[in-house]
């Protein structure tokens, strides 16, 4: 809920802007989490790692989000490197009950 408060004004851009939005958060998270498994999710990490996306967007969206196309794009990237990532390590993403490492 915070999340979609946070970025609400993305949702001016139009509902296929934030099928690609919403598209490319979970699939970056996805592979934040596959990063993080192993640090005992490390703030510092998540932080350069949002930092680092958000340095992206900046230069290649200076102008904002007119070029939807380019946008698309790259969550559709990032939905695929998600994809692998979570088809490699399917013991991680599909554990049912609880663990001490999540």
């Amino acid at each position: 809920m915070v999340w979609g408060v946070w970025h609400i004004g993305h949702y001016m851009n139009g509902p296929i802007f934030m099928l690609g939005f919403l598209t490319f958060t979970i699939s970056v998270s996805l592979v934040m989490m596959f990063l993080l498994k192993n640090t005992k999710h490390n703030i510092i990490i998540s932080a350069l790692f949002h930092f680092s996306i958000n340095i992206g967007f900046g230069i290649y969206f200076t102008e904002g989000f007119e070029n939807i196309k380019l946008f698309l794009i790259n969550s559709s990237v990032w939905l695929i490197l998600a994809l692998i990532v979570v088809l490699c390590n399917r013991k991680y993403y599909f554990k049912f009950g609880y663990s001490d490492d999540i």
